[in-house]
């Protein structure tokens, strides 16, 4: 199944992609305990395996390329995302003699096959190579913490070099699959390919504790003259575009389209719980986009996307911060739990791979009315839950004081408000978020809170 999560599975789509990583990725689930015993596994090998024996092109490669896929490595979920790559973290002394072991064979044997299956080594060095990348970025210290981490990288370098040679030459010395491709063909894999492994020499050449050293003969994978290329090559080599750009040919979520004219300014709820990251594009010249590079319309397309996302991001990061708490087990008591508790409050995360953000949480919302006028249009009248503090003070004359002062930080006019709907069985699957505006001036506040110590009147649009 790990196996079937590519790009190149056409009947792979973005609800297989997010359902298998929702199970994946869990880090209370079983099946990331069943990756670590894959990584660890006692013996791996390329051929002629025995009962006890795992399959490196078939068992064990498939699980490096499932954590460079694109359902892992553009996910918004980042506690999940780490999670798993922390079972890479915690195994890579295995997986270091693994590939070593498997991948010295198969040079030396000239070829990468099993006897059953064909596999190219483009294959084999592209996912490694991603892996190992997106491995490096997410951890800061594992080339510090790995000495042999710089090793490994030394032999992807001559590997490949020696494999790109033998595939090349005229008849082919390397038994592969590429071997038989035209010469166009071949440049074009092999630049790609070349590419990849630079950017991750570069990342591990200059990590904390790297002891790194370029070969004397690995000219084609030398630094960039410039350091606007060497970051030019990295964004084309990640570039996903919008809407019918996006990998696969569809759109990421609902809100998704290449003209930002279809884009809707309010996010909407698939657009905020979707796994995979919005497309933001690089204001840099040359970096790629699917406009022209000299016209108006990319410019005005770039500032639109990056000025929307500044919008958008705190709304997304509140969200999943919430949606995660609603994950865990009963018996795990999680700050919401302990806001409802206190019939609201802050929220505050501040962890490890994931944004800083501190957001206002209101608990027991009821519908009570809908009003329209002429100046704020069609509102929906709703209370909630007053938090228990202050503003719960017996006295109407305090809570009108409190909320004098609060109501114009929180709560106040035009601000924007979420609605987080939860259908009675409390399962994540089912939930609903709105958005809307708050059309209550402060003086409605004070009067409601003089009127009850308990519930707050609002009135949204």
């Amino acid at each position: 199944m790990l196996g079937s999560a590519n790009t190149y599975n056409s009947t792979w789509d973005l609800t297989d992609g997010q359902e298998l990583f929702y199970v994946i990725a869990d880090p209370n689930g079983q099946a990331i305990h069943r990756i670590r015993d894959i990584l660890l596994h006692r013996s791996v090998t390329t051929q002629d395996a025995r009962p006890a024996d795992l399959s490196f092109q078939r068992g064990y490669l498939p699980v490096l390329g499932y954590l460079s896929s694109r359902w892992v490595v553009r996910s918004t979920l980042r506690k999940n995302v780490n999670a798993l790559y922390g079972v890479l973290d915690q195994s890579f002394e295995k997986v270091d003699r693994v590939l070593q072991s498997c991948i010295g064979a198969c040079m030396t044997r000239e070829s990468f096959s099993d006897g059953t299956v064909a596999i190219s080594g483009l294959h084999i060095f592209c996912v490694i190579t991603k892996c190992l990348y997106e491995y490096a970025i997410r951890f800061k210290k594992a080339v510090a913490q790995h000495p042999c981490f710089a090793g490994l990288v030394t032999k992807l370098v001559e590997w490949s070099n020696s494999w790109a040679i033998a595939v090349c030459k005229s008849p082919p010395s390397f038994e592969d699959p590429i071997a038989g491709w035209s010469s166009s063909g071949k440049v074009y894999a092999l630049g790609r390919m070349k590419k990849s492994i630079n950017s991750l020499f570069e990342v591990v050449e200059q990590a904390e504790g790297s002891t790194l050293r370029r070969p004397p003969l690995s000219r084609d994978i030398r630094p960039q003259k410039s350091k606007t290329k060497a970051l030019l090559d990295v964004l084309q080599m990640t570039y996903d575009g919008p809407g019918e750009h996006h990998e696969g040919g569809e759109p990421r979520h609902d809100n998704d389209h290449a003209e930002i004219s279809k884009i809707k300014i309010i996010p909407t709820h698939a657009e905020l719980t979707c796994p995979v990251g919005p497309y933001l594009p690089a204001n840099l010249p040359g970096a790629p986009h699917h406009l022209p590079g000299s016209s108006m319309e990319r410019l005005v397309d770039i500032q639109f996307r990056l000025l929307r996302e500044e919008l958008i991001t705190p709304i997304r990061t509140s969200l999943a911060q919430v949606r995660d708490d609603m994950k865990q087990p009963s018996t795990t008591k999680t700050q919401l739990d302990a806001i409802f508790a206190k019939y609201g409050g802050l929220y505050k995360a501040n962890h490890s791979g994931s944004d800083s953000v501190t957001f206002s949480i209101y608990t027991g919302v009821t519908f009570r009315n809908m009003e329209f006028n002429g100046v704020r249009g069609l509102a929906a009248e709703l209370t909630i839950d007053t938090p228990e503090g202050p503003a719960t003070d017996p006295s109407p004359a305090k809570r009108d004081m409190h909320w004098e002062n609060v109501g114009k930080r929180r709560l106040m006019h035009g601000g924007l408000l979420g609605l987080l709907w939860v259908p009675p069985s409390s399962s994540t699957q089912g939930i609903r978020f709105y958005l809307g505006t708050v059309t209550s001036r402060l003086e409605d506040l004070r009067y409601s809170a003089k009127q009850s110590a308990e519930t707050l009147t609002l009135k949204i649009s």
